[in-house]
């Protein structure tokens, strides 16, 4: 049979097999860099001797070519098998006739695991933020927004304990967080069925909501990227909506801005997606010739103004917030982590050299403290030593600074930035997992389940109700089990989800779906904020996680009936 004939038999066009070929290189290419960067710094520690020579470049060279043939075929098969699920035949399940029973099926399947860590998962940033909030001083390093509304669920515990009812004020924030997640994924579980999305993608897709230990565990944790998931994943399924019903009325424009606006003010990251993407829509409706109007709106304007909107209310409702809880602006070294991380290394491994060329001009902005604490997967350390009341007033030195210091030591460079980045872009990468170990709060782990007070404060009560079933989750997303699973590994990697947005807008790009495409940039503008940030974490993650069926659906969606199932 030739390659022709077996691609139409598998019905993959030429064009999709040549696309999913050259990623198989791009990713197998990516997962030997892992490697040698792997054995490099295993070098420079002394444990294993120089892996560059002759014989091992040949031994990775016939790896590379192997991943990259057995990365086709898994591609080529994901590819046909999920186009198959979604176009397969639909449930008749009743649970599927209504999203408030979608709701109630994910939220109880959450439950076990609400026992089990009860009354939440005390971690990340939940103590330095209600230190802020006990203390009345607060700052926007972390969403103030988020802090409290933390604050307000602590308070309902402190009083409920003064009359004399045990329980904690997590367990408040806990379910309110775990109500908000559902919603917004039974919202999407609504919008596959209403595209006609066949029963296996359906329960594919409710297992991940449901089960898959990401999931439930991120819906009790006391981090702002759950329920700033909510909200991501409620804005691009609104404007998936809209697209589809190619109109846009007032309700379903009033719906949008509010999530936009709440998704800006649970992670700051997001207004620059949305100025972005404001520029791009402006440009692209001054030069198109194309309006799409229906019911007197012109679509095109309506995400204009919407998305106008959304901005300046966000910034009004922020400064009325700081304004109200006399926060002080955050420091801004927070948008600085690559540049400092770069600047770092290259301090580190030519110490002598930098300190006496760049040394007065370095040490200014950077403490010598701060670039000695640098980690390879972390950038906190070094954003500890950052001068940012200096880099206020003269930022232009410091752009200069980091760009002749680019020019000297590029090498530094790149590794900084490779090493910071590898679990976004190596799938068998496990540097996720500890990027807190032998730092401050040493502490490996898939997602972090408990907090180690860095100030000692008691805020929450831990209870052992379930203590069976947490020794489950823990070995999974504390000791990491599925990392000795084959192809298990990939579901929780953090680069699969990575790779599946890529793949997604490469897609639509070769169909020319200029109309998705625009829906899927504000994704991928998201993603380019976590590659940029401090380090790579699941929580970061896990919009991208959650939205996966939503991306299968814009590639393989081609149908263009609409369900009328009840919201």
């Amino acid at each position: 049979m030739s390659k022709k004939s077996l691609l139409q038999s598998m019905k993959i066009s030429p064009a999709k097999f040549v696309m999913l070929a050259l990623l198989a290189v791009i990713i197998a290419g990516l997962e030997i860099l892992g490697e040698l960067l792997d054995a490099l710094s295993q070098y420079s520690q002394g444990l294993v001797p120089s892996p560059v020579n002759t014989k091992q470049l040949l031994v990775w060279g016939l790896m590379g070519i192997a991943l990259w043939m057995a990365l086709t075929v898994i591609l080529l098969a994901i590819w046909k098998m999920g186009n198959a699920s979604f176009h397969g035949k639909q449930s008749a399940c009743f649970i599927f006739k209504k999203k408030i029973y979608i709701w109630l099926l994910i939220i109880t399947c959450w439950i076990p695991c609400f026992i089990a860590y009860f009354p939440g998962i005390y971690s990340y940033d939940g103590e330095p933020q209600l230190i802020q909030y006990t203390s009345g001083e607060f700052d926007n390093h972390h969403p103030i927004f988020h802090t409290l509304i933390m604050g307000k669920c602590y308070d309902l515990g402190q009083w409920l304990m003064s009359k004399g009812i045990a329980i904690d004020g997590l367990a408040f924030y806990s379910l309110l967080q775990m109500m908000v997640l559902a919603f917004a994924l039974a919202t999407v579980v609504n919008y596959l069925i209403r595209r006609g999305a066949g029963r296996v993608f359906v329960w594919m897709s409710m297992a991940m909501f449901c089960v898959f230990p990401a999931t439930p565990v991120m819906a009790i944790s006391s981090t702002k990227d759950t329920l700033f998931t909510a909200v991501f994943v409620l804005v691009i399924g609104k404007i998936l909506e809209i697209y589809r019903a190619n109109s846009i009325s007032i309700k379903m424009a009033l719906e949008l801005a509010l999530y936009a606006i709440l998704c800006m003010l649970f992670r700051r990251n997001a207004s620059y997606v949305f100025i972005i993407m404001l520029i791009i829509m402006i440009l692209d409706y001054l030069i198109s010739s194309v309006k799409v109007k229906k019911f007197g709106w012109n679509l095109k304007a309506g995400f204009i103004a919407v998305c106008l909107a959304s901005i300046v209310l966000f910034s009004i409702t922020e400064k009325s917030i700081m304004m109200a809880t006399d926060a002080v602006q955050g420091e801004s070294a927070e948008a600085l982590s690559v540049p400092l991380m770069q600047m770092a290394r290259a301090f580190k491994s030519n110490q002598e050299e930098v300190t006496a060329k760049y040394g007065e001009e370095l040490f200014a902005y950077i403490t010598p403290v701060g670039l000695n604490n640098y980690r390879p997967l972390i950038s906190d350390g070094v954003k500890q030593g950052f001068n940012n009341e200096l880099f206020g007033q003269d930022k232009m030195s410091f752009v200069s600074l980091y760009l002749r210091m680019f020019k000297d030591y590029p090498g530094s460079y790149v590794q900084a930035f490779l090493y910071m980045t590898k679990g976004d872009w190596q799938l068998t990468d496990t540097s996720h997992c500890e990027v807190y170990k032998d730092w401050w709060r040493d502490r490996t782990g898939y997602l972090i389940t408990d907090a180690v007070p860095v100030f000692a404060l008691d805020y929450v009560k831990k209870s052992d109700l379930w203590p069976g079933l947490r020794e489950c989750y823990e070995a999974i997303v504390t000791d990491c089990c599925y990392r000795n699973i084959v192809l298990v590994n990939l579901i929780f990697a953090p680069a699969t989800y990575v790779y599946a947005v890529i793949l997604c807008g490469l897609e639509l790009l070769i169909k020319k779906r200029k109309d998705l495409f625009y829906i899927w940039l504000i994704i991928g503008f998201y993603l380019l904020t976590i590659i940029a940030g401090p380090c790579v974490l699941v929580r970061y993650i896990f919009p991208l996680m959650m939205l996966l069926p939503v991306l299968a659906s814009m590639v393989w969606d081609d149908v263009s009936s609409w369900k009328d199932v009840e919201k």
